[in-house]
């Protein structure tokens, strides 16, 4: 037992890697895609209820 907690105390794994200056890059630029596709739909979904609102209004106003 006391092997056991010697061989787990001493095999550590570590998945934290140093980001070098591309992989940084690539990350951030990742980041921004995504983060502009998030924008671009809710600006569109924005959008579309203006439109139907405007929509609606102009034929209230033309109706009465």
């Amino acid at each position: 037992m006391a092997e056991q907690n010697q061989q787990s105390s001493q095999h550590h794994h570590h998945h934290h890697r140093k980001m070098d200056g591309a992989s940084r890059f690539k990350y951030k630029s990742l980041r921004s895609i995504q983060r502009r596709k998030a924008i671009v739909k809710w600006l569109f979904r924005i959008l579309i209820v203006i439109a139907v609102v405007l929509a609606v209004f102009v034929v209230y106003l033309y109706t009465h």
